[in-house]
């Protein structure tokens, strides 16, 4: 079981750092915090510690940004899924329930997908040195969140 965990984490890893990236190099995207001009600090962070040249950069940028276009009506579709389920509380109908749960699974499906692709194209333009460095940095993140994790299993209430 932890080897089979340990292989899934990194790629998880890596595509929640695609889906980060999509959303700091996408502009504005419904943030009250965040500005027209304000940038993720993780996107700041991960050019920075990995001195990605601005051919780099570009192509990333180009990856992440075509990756997030093509998942908008997926996302739209599953807030919508999502709002239908919580509608039902009241008038369950197994049916429509299942039929709509089906449908979330086949979207998730094709979000996995697309950022697993996404994320071996952007692993795959970077140099040696710097994909061990982002596999280093990438170890660093899941043993925090593995860390953060068994202090929520840990957690009782009232404790």
């Amino acid at each position: 079981m932890k080897q089979l965990i340990s292989r899934i984490l990194p790629g998880t890893v890596l595509s929640a750092i695609m889906l980060f990236s999509a959303a700091a190099w996408s502009g504005p995207h419904g943030n009250p915090h965040m500005g027209p001009d304000d940038s993720a600090p993780f996107m700041a962070r991960m050019v920075d510690e990995l001195d990605l040249s601005d051919e780099q950069r570009t192509t990333i940028q180009g990856l992440v940004t075509d990756a997030r276009e093509a998942g908008k009506a997926d996302h739209q579709r599953m807030r919508e899924i999502h709002a239908a389920l919580k509608d039902m509380r009241t008038s369950f109908d197994e049916d429509k329930a299942r039929a709509l749960t089906d449908e979330l699974g086949e979207i998730s499906a094709r979000m996995a997908y697309r950022m697993s692709s996404t994320g071996a194209g952007v692993y795959a333009q970077l140099t040696p040195e710097q994909q061990t460095e982002l596999d280093a940095r990438m170890e660093q993140m899941q043993a925090r969140a593995e860390k953060r994790m068994g202090k929520r299993r840990d957690w009782q209430p009232g404790s």
